[in-house]
């Protein structure tokens, strides 16, 4: 049984091609693969099993050609992994009234686990460590993360002293019973190179949320190191940069001057500079400030965001700008 020609089709048994079809619905290669066939001898039932499997073959490769040509048209892709550690501690001590105080202390920490290259795996864990941390350099990383989570407990030492009045006693108010401590550090922005990861902590008292503040840390996958505002701009020109996020501030605070700032809780703006606690987005750098580093506690954590277009208009850039958009 062989195949038949026609004029508006070549026919293999369950297998027609259009002829007009070729013209605009199958890949050129396809076509081109169809054209040939009518242009043959009609085949035998022994050679279509040859022929058949090569023009499924080249419809397979035009689509995957496809596929691939639309894939490679973004940014880089993310070029880091994390895995999730979870700790906890507790604790407690006996106040002077004989009241129990539980102290409880939490951490989730998203920690970089790329195996792919060992050497700069280490580098990275080293500068998680050390600035996100805050532990030394001889210490192993894994103790590090069970320190943080003691550290953010022990903070309270002061208060389970015996020998120590405590604040809330004095004014007459609730005792607290339950301290709560939570820390948090998510990998929040992996692209163009750059890891940025951002550490939440948090205090609750007797159930009641006292503090919250958030850390930016920003490292360079190529040169692993910490981004600083000394990375971004050069150093001659960090005067503008400043004057920039002075005017910013204003603005986002619908004020004309300092002095009307500073009704608005802003109290320390006269030393105002770009700290490391920034974080890129999509369209600039946002710079986060702690509670009473800029404002009063009430105001909360200031930002002040900068565009890309903003920021062009600065002497003295670094390639890092470019590689962040």
């Amino acid at each position: 049984m062989g195949g038949k020609r026609g004029k508006n089709y070549f026919v293999y048994p369950a297998f027609a091609i259009p002829n007009k079809l070729c013209n605009f619905a199958m890949p050129i290669r396809a076509c081109q693969v169809a054209r040939a066939l009518n242009s043959w001898p009609c085949p035998t039932m022994k050679t279509m099993r040859y022929i058949l499997p090569l023009l499924i073959i080249a419809l397979c490769v035009t689509m995957m050609g496809c596929d691939k040509s639309s894939q490679n048209t973004g940014k880089s892709a993310d070029s880091l992994t994390v895995k999730t550690v979870t700790l906890a501690d507790t604790t407690s001590f006996t106040k002077r009234d004989g009241q129990s105080c539980l102290i409880t202390s939490s951490a989730r920490f998203e920690v970089p686990e790329n195996t792919a290259d060992t050497a700069k795996l280490k580098h990275l864990l080293a500068l998680y460590a050390k600035h996100i941390l805050h532990a030394p350099d001889s210490i192993d990383f894994n103790d590090a993360l069970k320190a943080c989570v003691a550290n953010s407990m022990h903070q309270f030492d002061n208060i389970a002293e015996p020998s120590e009045v405590i604040e809330e006693e004095e004014d007459n108010s609730d005792p607290v019973l339950r301290y709560v401590t939570s820390t948090a550090v998510t990998l929040m922005y992996n692209t163009n190179g750059v890891a940025t990861f951002c550490r939440v902590d948090t205090i609750r008292k007797n159930d009641i949320t006292t503090w919250v503040a958030h850390r930016y840390y920003n490292f360079d996958l190529n040169t692993l190191e910490r981004l600083t505002a000394h990375e971004l701009i050069a150093d001659e020109h960090i005067g503008e940069l400043t004057q920039l996020l002075r005017t910013q501030l204003l603005k986002q605070n619908n004020a004309t001057s300092d002095t009307q700032l500073n009704t608005l809780g802003y109290f320390n703006v006269d030393n105002l500079i770009p700290t490391a606690n920034f974080y890129p987005t999509p369209e600039g750098i946002t710079w986060s400030f702690l509670p009473g580093e800029l404002a009063i506690d009430a105001v909360g954590e200031p930002t002040i965001s900068l565009t890309f277009e903003q920021l062009a208009r600065l002497d003295g850039l670094t390639p890092i700008i470019k590689q962040l958009q």
